[in-house]
């Protein structure tokens, strides 16, 4: 299976983004996390890496 490098660019820049967005925007803010939000954030990014491997199954 050959994977252009188009896709590896997109995929690294696509977890730049979501790296720098986890640490520097959502979680500005010291604070407690409960069990639900815990779970919330679980199935997020769960469901972000199932889209992934749907998109390499294309």
């Amino acid at each position: 299976m050959d994977i252009p490098i188009a896709a590896w660019i997109v995929l690294i820049a696509f977890l730049a983004v979501v790296l720098v967005l986890d640490l520097f925007v959502i979680h500005r803010r010291a604070s407690v996390i409960s069990i639900r939000e815990a779970a919330g954030w679980s199935v997020v990014w769960l469901l972000l890496g199932l889209g992934f491997c749907g998109l390499l199954l294309l």
